[in-house]
Protein backbone atom coordinates (compact mmCIF):
# COMPACT_ATOMS: atom_id res chain seq x y z
CA UNK A 1 0.00 0.00 0.00
CA UNK A 2 1.30 3.40 -0.91
CA UNK A 3 2.42 5.69 2.28
CA UNK A 4 -0.60 7.62 3.18
CA UNK A 5 -0.15 11.51 2.00
CA UNK A 6 -1.14 14.11 5.09
CA UNK A 7 -4.35 15.96 4.04
CA UNK A 8 -3.93 19.25 2.13
CA UNK A 9 -3.60 22.44 4.07
CA UNK A 10 -6.53 25.18 3.70
CA UNK A 11 -4.04 27.60 1.32
CA UNK A 12 -3.11 24.32 -0.67
CA UNK A 13 -6.81 23.93 -1.16
CA UNK A 14 -7.71 27.33 -2.01
CA UNK A 15 -4.33 27.38 -4.88
CA UNK A 16 -5.82 24.43 -6.04
CA UNK A 17 -9.28 25.82 -6.68
CA UNK A 18 -7.82 29.09 -8.02
CA UNK A 19 -5.51 26.94 -10.49
CA UNK A 20 -8.82 24.85 -11.55
CA UNK A 21 -10.50 28.33 -12.59
CA UNK A 22 -7.69 29.29 -15.31
CA UNK A 23 -9.33 29.90 -18.59
CA UNK A 24 -7.28 28.85 -21.25
CA UNK A 25 -5.92 31.79 -23.39
CA UNK A 26 -8.43 33.05 -25.93
CA UNK A 27 -6.86 33.00 -29.55
CA UNK A 28 -5.18 36.43 -30.86
CA UNK A 29 -7.33 36.84 -33.72
CA UNK A 30 -10.38 36.90 -31.61
CA UNK A 31 -9.24 38.94 -28.85
CA UNK A 32 -7.82 41.93 -31.92
CA UNK A 33 -11.78 41.45 -32.68
CA UNK A 34 -13.22 41.70 -29.34
CA UNK A 35 -10.90 45.18 -28.40
CA UNK A 36 -12.13 46.69 -31.46
CA UNK A 37 -15.46 46.38 -30.49
CA UNK A 38 -14.82 48.28 -27.27
CA UNK A 39 -13.04 50.84 -28.42
CA UNK A 40 -14.14 54.35 -28.77
CA UNK A 41 -14.54 55.49 -32.27
CA UNK A 42 -14.00 59.07 -33.49
CA UNK A 43 -17.09 61.19 -34.57
CA UNK A 44 -16.69 61.46 -38.31
CA UNK A 45 -15.95 57.32 -38.06
CA UNK A 46 -19.26 56.26 -36.09
CA UNK A 47 -22.09 55.10 -37.86
CA UNK A 48 -24.87 57.25 -37.66
CA UNK A 49 -27.90 55.35 -36.52
CA UNK A 50 -30.77 57.61 -38.33
CA UNK A 51 -33.56 56.06 -35.75
CA UNK A 52 -31.72 57.75 -32.66
CA UNK A 53 -30.91 61.16 -33.77
CA UNK A 54 -33.21 63.91 -33.23
CA UNK A 55 -34.33 65.28 -36.91
CA UNK A 56 -35.48 68.23 -36.97
CA UNK A 57 -37.11 70.00 -39.97
CA UNK A 58 -36.10 73.82 -40.76
CA UNK A 59 -38.42 76.68 -41.68
CA UNK A 60 -36.84 79.81 -43.91
CA UNK A 61 -37.19 83.24 -41.58
CA UNK A 62 -35.58 85.03 -43.96
CA UNK A 63 -34.54 85.32 -47.43
CA UNK A 64 -33.06 88.64 -48.82
CA UNK A 65 -33.39 87.93 -51.90
CA UNK A 66 -37.39 87.92 -51.91
CA UNK A 67 -36.84 92.00 -50.77
CA UNK A 68 -39.01 94.40 -52.42
CA UNK A 69 -37.67 96.05 -55.31
CA UNK A 70 -35.46 99.27 -55.14
CA UNK A 71 -37.94 102.25 -53.82
CA UNK A 72 -38.87 104.31 -57.03
CA UNK A 73 -36.40 107.54 -57.78
CA UNK A 74 -33.58 105.61 -56.16
CA UNK A 75 -30.79 105.06 -58.71
CA UNK A 76 -28.63 102.06 -57.55
CA UNK A 77 -27.85 100.25 -54.66
CA UNK A 78 -25.06 98.10 -53.90
CA UNK A 79 -26.39 94.85 -53.48
CA UNK A 80 -24.60 91.98 -51.44
CA UNK A 81 -25.07 88.00 -51.41
CA UNK A 82 -28.37 86.48 -50.79
CA UNK A 83 -28.67 85.55 -47.07
CA UNK A 84 -31.32 83.20 -45.62
CA UNK A 85 -32.05 82.30 -41.87
CA UNK A 86 -33.51 79.16 -41.13
CA UNK A 87 -34.80 78.08 -37.92
CA UNK A 88 -35.66 74.64 -36.29
CA UNK A 89 -36.36 74.01 -32.30
CA UNK A 90 -33.54 76.08 -31.13
CA UNK A 91 -31.30 75.68 -33.67
CA UNK A 92 -30.92 79.01 -36.23
CA UNK A 93 -28.78 78.65 -39.42
CA UNK A 94 -27.70 81.94 -41.36
CA UNK A 95 -26.42 81.00 -44.94
CA UNK A 96 -25.09 83.23 -47.60
CA UNK A 97 -24.50 82.95 -51.00
CA UNK A 98 -21.84 84.30 -52.49
CA UNK A 99 -20.65 84.11 -56.15
CA UNK A 100 -17.97 82.34 -57.15
CA UNK A 101 -16.63 84.65 -59.92
CA UNK A 102 -17.85 82.27 -62.89
CA UNK A 103 -21.31 82.81 -63.63
CA UNK A 104 -23.42 80.05 -62.25
CA UNK A 105 -21.38 79.14 -59.76
CA UNK A 106 -21.52 79.87 -55.99
CA UNK A 107 -20.24 79.37 -52.37
CA UNK A 108 -22.60 78.70 -49.20
CA UNK A 109 -21.17 80.64 -46.40
CA UNK A 110 -22.51 79.53 -43.06
CA UNK A 111 -23.11 79.29 -39.54
CA UNK A 112 -25.08 77.28 -37.19
CA UNK A 113 -26.05 78.58 -33.61
CA UNK A 114 -26.89 76.14 -31.46
CA UNK A 115 -25.85 74.91 -27.85
CA UNK A 116 -22.83 72.16 -28.56
CA UNK A 117 -19.89 72.72 -31.19
CA UNK A 118 -18.21 70.78 -34.01
CA UNK A 119 -20.76 68.77 -36.46
CA UNK A 120 -21.23 68.87 -40.14
CA UNK A 121 -23.13 70.38 -42.94
CA UNK A 122 -23.91 68.31 -46.30
CA UNK A 123 -25.88 69.77 -49.62
CA UNK A 124 -26.82 67.07 -52.15
CA UNK A 125 -28.23 68.13 -55.56
CA UNK A 126 -28.28 67.43 -59.39
CA UNK A 127 -25.15 69.10 -59.58
CA UNK A 128 -23.11 66.89 -57.04
CA UNK A 129 -22.71 66.54 -53.76
CA UNK A 130 -20.37 68.47 -50.62
CA UNK A 131 -19.77 68.28 -47.44
CA UNK A 132 -18.13 69.94 -44.70
CA UNK A 133 -16.90 70.36 -40.80
CA UNK A 134 -18.57 72.68 -38.42
CA UNK A 135 -15.61 74.43 -36.86
CA UNK A 136 -15.38 75.76 -33.11
CA UNK A 137 -17.08 78.78 -34.03
CA UNK A 138 -20.24 77.36 -36.04
CA UNK A 139 -19.00 78.33 -39.32
CA UNK A 140 -18.81 76.21 -42.25
CA UNK A 141 -18.36 76.58 -46.39
CA UNK A 142 -19.29 74.62 -48.77
CA UNK A 143 -18.62 75.09 -52.77
CA UNK A 144 -18.50 75.23 -55.34
CA UNK A 145 -21.65 74.49 -56.48
CA UNK A 146 -22.97 74.61 -59.50
CA UNK A 147 -26.32 76.29 -60.42
CA UNK A 148 -29.24 73.90 -59.24
CA UNK A 149 -31.63 72.42 -56.46
CA UNK A 150 -30.34 70.97 -53.85
CA UNK A 151 -30.92 69.41 -50.46
CA UNK A 152 -29.46 71.06 -47.57
CA UNK A 153 -28.72 69.33 -43.85
CA UNK A 154 -26.59 69.92 -40.42
CA UNK A 155 -25.84 67.41 -38.55
CA UNK A 156 -24.65 66.97 -34.49
CA UNK A 157 -23.63 64.06 -32.63
CA UNK A 158 -27.76 63.56 -31.38
CA UNK A 159 -29.47 65.88 -33.87
CA UNK A 160 -30.18 66.71 -37.75
CA UNK A 161 -32.02 69.55 -39.09
CA UNK A 162 -32.50 69.33 -42.85
CA UNK A 163 -33.83 72.67 -44.51
CA UNK A 164 -35.91 73.03 -47.53
CA UNK A 165 -34.94 72.81 -50.68
CA UNK A 166 -32.45 75.39 -52.06
CA UNK A 167 -32.05 76.44 -55.39
CA UNK A 168 -29.07 78.03 -56.78
CA UNK A 169 -29.94 80.11 -59.98
CA UNK A 170 -27.85 80.07 -63.30
CA UNK A 171 -27.33 83.36 -63.52
CA UNK A 172 -24.44 85.36 -61.68
CA UNK A 173 -24.45 85.32 -57.73
CA UNK A 174 -23.84 88.43 -55.91
CA UNK A 175 -20.35 89.43 -55.49
CA UNK A 176 -19.24 89.67 -51.59
CA UNK A 177 -17.08 92.30 -50.20
CA UNK A 178 -14.13 91.83 -48.85
CA UNK A 179 -15.21 90.15 -45.15
CA UNK A 180 -17.54 87.47 -46.46
CA UNK A 181 -14.87 85.86 -48.55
Amino acid sequence: MPPRRPPPTDAELVAGILASRCLVEAPSHLLARADAMWRPRDAAARPRLASLLKRLHARLASDSGLLPPLVPGLRSAQAGPRQLVFSADGVDIDLRVVADGEPGRAWLHGQVFADGEGGAVWIRGEAGSHSAAIDGFGEFRLGPLEAGDYQLGVERDDWVVELPGLALPAGRAQAADDGDR
